[in-house]
């Protein structure tokens, strides 16, 4: 817990800096609800996919399994829907599904950056204000007022601090999270390139 004579000495910055430090905390833990809830299939359907000839009505029952908002759900239901049909439509239409997880996973990283930016600066701004402050009593008095320098240079500390600490916190979730999403896109890749190259192998044999 930060104390709370320590959050008033960093002066009035340290108010949009509490802002982004709970923006940060909110958009993160709803992320990595998301990843331990939304991120996860059985081994049987790994099994399914990896075997020579897919058993389509094994993989649509695994398939039900899944939460609906499960990120794998709607991807690989497209195979299971659409595998009578050409192999080109269903990769473009597995490609669509892939760019509609990162857009929707990555929606919130935006601000995740802005705070990486502006924290450090609202910082710097603290200093700024504890520094003018500081200066401000030196000029307005002949004797120094040690305690009201103090506390000028205090606040100026206190704020760039914070506003580090608020920035690598973001950082850190953001880099986190920007990991696990090229880790589902390619894990996707992988599945659906499987997927293909077995519904091929089907077309061909059906054909002959």
């Amino acid at each position: 817990m930060i104390n709370f004579d320590l959050f008033i000495a960093g002066g009035i910055v340290m108010v949009p800096l509490a802002i982004l430090f709970f923006i940060t905390i909110i958009i993160s833990c709803d992320k990595i609800f998301f990843i331990i809830k939304n991120t996860e299939y059985s081994e049987k359907i790994t099994n399914i996919i990896n075997k020579k000839n897919i058993c389509w009505k094994s993989f649509q029952e695994e398939l039900s399994k899944i939460s609906s908002q499960n990120c794998y759900h709607e991807f690989l239901k497209i195979f299971v829907d659409n595998h009578r049909q050409p192999s080109w439509l269903i990769e473009a239409s597995a490609i669509d599904q892939a760019k509609k997880f990162e857009k929707k996973f990555s929606n919130n990283f935006w601000i995740l950056e802005t705070i990486i930016t502006s924290a450090p600066l609202l910082g710097l701004l603290g200093t700024i204000f504890g520094m003018s402050s500081s200066f401000k009593i030196i000029g307005d008095n002949s004797s120094l007022n040690l305690n009201g320098i103090t506390a000028g240079v205090a606040e100026s500390l206190i704020a760039t601090a914070f506003g580090l600490i608020i920035a690598m916190i973001a950082l850190g979730f953001f880099n986190y999270f920007n990991k696990v999403q090229n880790n589902i896109l390619d894990d996707m890749e992988m599945l659906g390139g499987k997927i293909i190259k077995n519904l091929r192998l089907e077309h061909e044999n059906s054909e002959k």
